[in-house]
């Protein structure tokens, strides 16, 4: 969705977004949580610590997402 047509939406349009993509995002990071638990319990070779270092890659990306959502919604 662009600036032009997030900017045509009501607030509570607005909010209802952020509601969704909020949730969307605890539930990426809780996945992200249980898959680090599992491969760091299963880690038996070389080819476990890439998955385990990728997800964990994609855990701070969804830390920086999170923190973004953050400091949006202050800025209102």
């Amino acid at each position: 969705m662009t600036d032009k047509e997030l900017s045509k939406l009501s607030k509570t349009q607005l909010l209802e977004i952020l509601y969704f993509l909020r949730k969307e995002n605890d539930e990426l990071k809780n996945e992200n949580q249980r898959l680090i638990y599992n491969l760091e319990k299963y880690e038996k070779n070389g080819i476990y610590k890439e998955i385990l270092e990728a997800v964990k890659e994609n855990s701070r990306k969804l830390d920086v997402f999170s923190a973004w959502l953050l400091n949006e919604d202050n800025e209102d």
